[in-house]
């Protein structure tokens, strides 16, 4: 018997188009598990139909709703103020049992507050999957909007909310003596899933690197200061390495970081432009490592990189800087190593330890991350359900 309805809204692109949508099925199942019955409403790309109760269909074996995704400055204005969608959802699923929540993932201040006085009258409690401190460009209206909205909901608005499920320490400790059910969750993934390897891929004397993501502009993951550093250990260890960039193409990466034409890329790069999830994948469970690098900011330290739980899961440890509470993942449970981007010669030391490994020690380090359940959704369910009481 289901203990009841748990409406799920905000910016994923269900089934997986973006790593939104990885972190909202992973709780999702976990609220599945404890017997909850879970109705989406995300945003789509390209959507004409603007009937929300028309767009009815089903992922990964939950009820969806969708919504289109806000373009121009209008829609935008919209997606910040407007609740009418939510209330159309709410009345056709009330049709069918009781609501016992609803989780809103890192939605628009406006709109919430108003989700949050009708669920208030109606004694619903209303929880954030709060998984960002989101800043826009001050370049554009719509990026001044956004950062307006950001204010908004994080200083106002979600201090009124009846709990948060915080995915890093920062975003925990800013709310947890304000709301009065917060927990802290990573992303999380179904271990049992078929997609995620079930043994490791053994490595050999090749130092087998990989970067899956989006640098943003180079403002989110300094691809160019990985690439300079290994172009120097090459020289130094005479050692063979391969980089493999999915994401992006070289020419994306070029205008990322304003590389001239004339400019040359290291043969050991190989750039596959974008992939769809199971083909990352595949990558990363092929890799010794993957890579990242990231500005210590208050965006990134608000946030967890999905990257790194893909990573994991894939039997794949992380070289990565310190950012978010990753010394939990890394020092706590040894699923990787540190690298310093500091300076030049920093980044080159970091690197040293990873290329004087032997074969054995890189095939044990896979195997720990393999047998690693840190990020299984089952770990977190009394923290699921204790947010939503």
């Amino acid at each position: 018997m289901s203990k009841g309805t748990i409406i799920y809204i905000g910016g994923f692109i269900l089934p997986d188009g973006n790593a939104a949508a990885q972190r909202v099925i992973g709780l999702a199942k976990g609220y599945k598990d404890l017997g909850y019955h879970i109705v989406f409403v995300d945003t789509q790309h390209g959507l004409e139909e603007r009937d929300v109760l028309k767009t009815y269909h089903q992922e990964h074996g939950f009820d969806v709703y969708s919504v289109p995704y806000p373009t121009g400055v209008l829609d935008w204005v919209r997606n910040v103020t407007s609740h009418q969608s939510f209330l159309k959802v709410f009345e056709e699923v009330s049709k069918g049992g009781d609501i016992k929540a609803v989780i809103a993932y890192n939605y628009s201040s406006i709109a919430l507050a108003r989700i949050i006085k009708f669920c208030q009258r109606r004694t619903i409690p209303v929880v954030s999957d709060n998984t960002e401190w989101a800043l826009g460009s001050m370049k554009s209206p719509s990026g001044i909007l956004k950062n307006i909205d950001t204010w908004l909901l994080m200083t106002v608005v979600q201090k009124r909310l009846n709990g948060v499920i915080a995915i890093s320490e920062f975003l925990y400790n800013y709310y947890f003596k304000i709301v009065p059910n917060v927990v802290q969750i990573p992303p999380t993934v179904d271990k049992a899933d078929e997609k995620w390897p079930k043994q490791i891929t053994s490595t050999d004397h090749t130092l087998k690197l990989i970067y899956a993501g989006s640098p943003g502009n180079g403002r989110k993951d300094r691809l160019d200061k990985i690439i300079w550093s290994l172009v120097q250990c090459e020289q130094e260890f005479k050692k063979p390495i391969e980089l493999k960039i999915i994401g992006i193409t070289e020419e994306q990466y070029r205008e990322s970081f304003k590389m001239s034409p004339e400019k040359g890329i290291p043969t050991f790069v190989q750039f596959f432009g974008r992939l769809n999830h199971k083909e990352v994948i595949h990558h990363l469970s092929q890799a010794d490592f993957s890579i990242f690098i990231r500005d210590t900011n208050r965006v990134n330290t608000a946030g967890f990189p999905t990257k790194f739980v893909e990573s994991v899961s894939s039997s794949t440890p992380v070289l990565c800087n310190n950012t978010s509470n990753l010394s939990d993942f890394i020092e706590g449970e040894g699923l990787g190593f540190f690298i310093d981007p500091s300076s030049e010669r920093s980044l080159f030391d970091s690197f040293k330890k990873v290329f004087m490994l032997s074969t054995e020690e890189k095939n044990s380090l896979k195997e720990r991350c393999l047998e690693s359940q840190v990020f299984d959704y089952q770990v977190y369910m009394s923290e699921l359900e204790r947010v939503i009481s």
